[in-house]
């Protein structure tokens, strides 16, 4: 497979970077866009790792950053919102069914946290989507921010029109504004729940000290989708540190979009 290191701009003209994995041949491939979680970028070791493996399948793979610090795209992480990443990933699939390896007609997505909560967002308004990986999916936010950051996180964002998160990764604080917080809200997955159709994996670890197993059950229960499955790795945290979850993390993922995308 070939690797590229390409950008699009956003609305405002903001440039999105990103790395595109072809493989050999002429094609068309089938494609998925893989998406971050919250202050995550394309380069985490987990996302690297399910794109390449995913690659091996003759699928094209598109991972990209919403940000920069973390990633290499131009919007602050501090203005970041939900509704933005809607946008992005709008305008990474415009981009990648541009692309002349790619099977316009047989696109999958996969996210990562909150990216989980995106992506599914994402499918269950565009039908056009033929799969669909969920990592460790958020499908709560509020659920998940008071179990992650506690109310009191919330209350200082309010009062003071931002907070200082810590990230473990970068062993220091991260501005966070209020509009993230604020806007977050809106994204209910119950609200869309019944047109979430495509064939949907959901992948949880039992140590998830972010995502709590019930996020993933949700996902598993209240979607109509006639073909979905949920796989509960064994001692994984959140971002499968663990090199005996990670692999088993994608050959899962990478499985399950050629069942669904390869030999539908």
């Amino acid at each position: 497979m070939s690797e590229k290191i390409v950008n699009f701009s956003d609305k405002q003209g903001r440039k999105i970077v990103g790395t595109l994995l072809l493989p050999e041949g002429a094609g068309p491939f089938p494609a998925v866009v893989i998406c971050h979680g919250f202050r995550g970028d394309r380069n985490q070791e987990n996302l690297t790792e399910i794109t390449e493996e995913t690659s091996k399948k003759d699928i094209v793979t598109f991972r990209f950053d919403f940000t920069k610090v973390p990633g290499e795209s131009d919007l602050p992480l501090e203005d970041m919102t939900i509704t933005y990443e809607l946008e992005v990933l709008d305008l990474a699939l415009d981009f990648l069914r541009k692309i002349p390896e790619v099977n316009k007609d047989k696109i999958g997505l996969a996210g990562h946290s909150l990216g989980g909560l995106v992506v599914a967002w994402y499918a269950a308004a565009h039908p056009e989507i033929k799969s669909l990986t969920l990592l460790s999916a958020v499908y709560n936010f509020l659920i998940m921010w008071n179990h992650r950051y506690g109310e009191e996180t919330a209350k200082e964002m309010q009062e003071k029109g931002f907070a200082m998160i810590y990230s473990t990764r970068f062993k220091r604080d991260l501005k966070m504004k209020v509009g993230f917080y604020e806007d977050a809200q809106k994204y209910d997955i119950d609200q869309v729940i019944d047109t979430l159709t495509c064939p949907i994996l959901v992948i949880a670890g039992t140590e998830d000290e972010a995502v709590t197993l019930d996020h993933a059950q949700h996902y598993l229960d209240r979607a109509p989708s006639l073909q979905k499955e949920l796989k509960i790795i064994r001692g994984a945290d959140h971002n499968y540190t663990d090199p005996k979850n990670l692999e088993e993390v994608k050959t899962a993922v990478a499985d399950w979009f050629e069942k669904t995308l390869n030999n539908p």
